[in-house]
């Protein structure tokens, strides 16, 4: 809003209409008014917010995953479990948006031992089956810890989370949502033991077997969970990943 410092005859200070007055060198002059703009759109500001919200959509996803596998750590951190995997990750989404590292993404950290992956295919009914070492040999590896699977659907940006199983029972099944392909999907696996503490996260893409032609000859049959989809509009006989967090 303008103001008449000496009445309504007298030099005008601040903005009136398209234009602003003020004092310059102590004569009173008008220019055009600009206005200022918090919300610039260049092409690498667009490329940097893109950057971030394709992490934060990620975060949302898998909320469900981060509350079990991130708990501790962003506790200890004093922040969010979603902020938390945007903070562990930040590295492994390119800033052009073109591209994830999926293979190295920390849903999960801690103490326990990880979860080593022996076998992961999907059939022709769309159950998706993984088997792991019910004991690996590793520090903290007991058969009362809680395995979890994870798996999210890159081209849908969906993430579904299964119902845990003991690791001592060596399987898991998950019934998946109709329309999920196994080529954009990104499975990970973390443990959790009795008092809370979880796993680094194990990715298991690499040893993904569709079996759709085939028919299933595992004498294993587990429990298969629901398909219950979580939306968002925002990772050892073959080797496999174990990621661990390394805040930046």
């Amino acid at each position: 809003m303008a103001k008449a410092i000496s009445g309504y005859m007298g030099p005008v200070i601040g903005k009136l209409g398209p234009a602003v007055g003020y004092l310059w060198k102590g004569r009173p002059v008008f220019r055009a008014y600009v206005p200022h703009i918090n919300y610039p759109n260049t092409e690498l500001q667009q490329a940097e917010r893109d950057w971030f919200i394709g992490m934060v959509r990620m975060a949302a996803a898998s909320r469900s995953a981060l509350l079990l596998g991130l708990r501790e750590a962003a506790a200890r951190e004093q922040m969010t479990e979603g902020n938390l995997f945007v903070k562990l990750n930040k590295s492994h989404f390119r800033r052009d948006g073109s591209a994830v590292d999926y293979s190295r993404l920390v849903l999960s950290e801690g103490p326990v031992a990880p979860v080593s992956v022996t076998s992961l295919d999907v059939d022709a009914d769309g159950v998706l089956t993984v088997n792991w070492q019910r004991n690996n040999g590793m520090h903290r590896c007991k058969g009362s810890d809680s395995v979890h699977l994870f798996v999210y659907n890159s081209a849908l940006r969906q993430g579904l989370l299964a119902q845990p199983a003991p690791r001592r029972d060596g399987t898991l099944a998950l019934a998946l949502p109709d329309g999920w392909h196994p080529s954009a999907l990104h499975p990970y696996l973390f443990a959790t033991d009795t008092q809370g503490h979880s796993s680094p996260t194990s990715y298991a893409a690499t040893s993904i077997q569709s079996t759709a032609n085939e028919n299933n000859t595992s004498n294993t049959t587990p429990n298969i969970p629901g398909r219950e989809v979580t939306d968002s509009t925002v990772t050892q006989a073959t080797p496999l990943a174990t990621n661990r967090g390394t805040p930046t």
